[in-house]
């Protein structure tokens, strides 16, 4: 079958009509048959144009209606892409079970990095998909979140938890929590150990993200507690004759990260913040402000260009 002909199915599956797919039999397809080959090197630069076009369409067939209760229903073994969903799951329980032989974790990031590629196409779809109000419960985009947040491209991480949690998506089976859970504790976690690799608009889109769905207490008084020590670098850059300074100057930084470590001390009294909340104060003092925060500590919006660079 001609690439032509292949889009004219495609076109006429997403028009709602039915589609003998019997004719794409002898197109290339991921399945336990070739896991080791596709798990030779970088897979991904192997495949051709048309190769990875396919996976993307198909990933959007294999979406359904989310429904009114917000929660995407399960892949039908029906649906037109329902056979390289189940393909694709293959390989990957493969690359899972490769990486599991490797016990060091910052060795596996730039293998999990590279296999990703395998998997873009599809997570693509997906989330073309789930814009227009379809998705299914896929564990190759759930997986795809997990290796997002371990090697560190976070703007991607954020794309796919986005749409999970609009069209309630769920984690894969051996993560026990939401969503919105592993998002705020992942990326709260490294940018505690990390500050400089977690930037202040990331932090901030999780924050938003994540604001009205539950969780437990210690994991939200983490991101807060990310989040102040962002305000206060923040602080410490501040440059009063740059373009994108903020109104209220180092105050106003320093400002808003007492309220969020004030915050997370009243949701987690264990939460490590005592002496991030003394050095605040004490700068505070030394700039002759009074601390003017509540203890919700009410985000200051971040006026520089840095969220924009990373979203592109």
């Amino acid at each position: 079958m001609s690439f032509r002909d292949y889009q004219k199915k495609v076109r006429a599956a997403q028009a709602g009509q039915d589609v003998d797919w019997s004719e794409t039999a002898s197109l290339p397809e991921a399945g336990p048959a070739s896991t080791n080959s596709m798990n030779e090197g970088a897979a991904e630069s192997r495949e051709s144009p048309f190769r990875q076009h396919q996976k993307s369409v198909r990933s959007q067939l294999a979406a359904s209606p989310v429904a009114a209760s917000g929660i995407a229903p399960a892949i039908d073994d029906e649906n037109p892409g329902a056979k390289e969903y189940r393909a694709l799951l293959a390989v990957l329980h493969e690359d899972l079970r490769q990486l599991s032989d490797i016990h060091s974790h910052d060795a596996r990031k730039p293998l999990k990095l590279e296999k990703a590629e395998t998997y873009r196409a599809w997570v693509e779809g997906a989330l073309e998909a789930g814009e227009q109000g379809a998705a299914t419960q896929d564990q190759i985009v759930g997986e795809m979140l997990v290796w997002a947040l371990d090697y560190g491209d976070y703007p991607y991480a954020l794309r796919i938890a986005t749409h999970m949690i609009a069209n309630g998506v769920a984690m894969p089976e051996r993560f026990k929590c939401s969503v919105s859970t592993f998002l705020a504790d992942e990326v709260a976690k490294d940018a505690l150990v990390n500050e400089a690799g977690v930037s202040l608009s990331i932090l901030q889109h999780v924050s938003s993200l994540t604001a009205d769905h539950d969780m437990h207490d210690e994991k939200r008084a983490k991101l807060h507690k990310a989040l102040g020590r962002a305000y206060v670098d923040a602080a410490d850059a501040y440059d009063p004759a740059a373009d994108n300074a903020v109104a209220g100057g180092k105050h106003a930084w320093l400002d808003a990260a007492l309220g969020k470590m004030k915050r997370a001390l009243q949701l987690d009294k264990n939460a490590g913040v005592k002496k991030d909340i003394e050095k605040i104060e004490r700068q505070l003092k030394e700039l002759g402000r009074t601390p003017a925060t509540d203890a919700d500590g009410d985000e200051i919006e971040d006026q520089s260009d840095t969220g924009q660079d990373e979203e592109e």
